[in-house]
């Protein structure tokens, strides 16, 4: 079941570090109530070239982990798109709400794919599945 977000301050992860994230991070800094809590990217080289790392509880090279350890409420999917489908459902099994800045059907046509995981959305309360 996805965690209501009512949580004071909200805690917000970023997925990929490349120059989308860059765009997330800022705006997620700027909103009262939301802290960026971890970022995560499979290459340590991406991590290394954000600014904030030092100020958050982590970076990560495995979603999972991030999630197991920072338990956010929402995870902000910036990575290529093909790879949004399966971070969406790892995300989304831990508990945390997703933005990504693709939409899934593009990434993924099978059709099947999309609709399996609009089903996992709505079956966890996620609005706008």
């Amino acid at each position: 079941m996805t965690r209501a977000l009512s949580r004071n301050p909200l805690r917000v992860s970023v997925v990929g570090c490349g120059q989308i994230a860059d765009i997330h991070i800022s705006e997620i800094q700027k909103i009262k109530d939301v802290r960026l809590t971890a970022v995560c990217d499979a290459m340590p080289l991406w991590l290394s070239r954000q600014k904030c790392v030092s100020a958050l509880n982590g970076a990560y090279t495995d979603l999972e982990s991030l999630l197991k350890e920072q338990c956010p409420d929402v995870v902000h999917i910036t990575t290529p798109p093909a790879s949004h489908l399966k971070l969406t459902k790892l995300a989304l099994d831990h508990g945390a709400t997703c933005l990504s800045r693709e939409t899934v059907h593009r990434e993924c046509p099978p059709r099947p794919k999309s609709l399996l995981l609009r089903c996992r959305c709505q079956a966890r309360g996620v609005r706008g599945a």
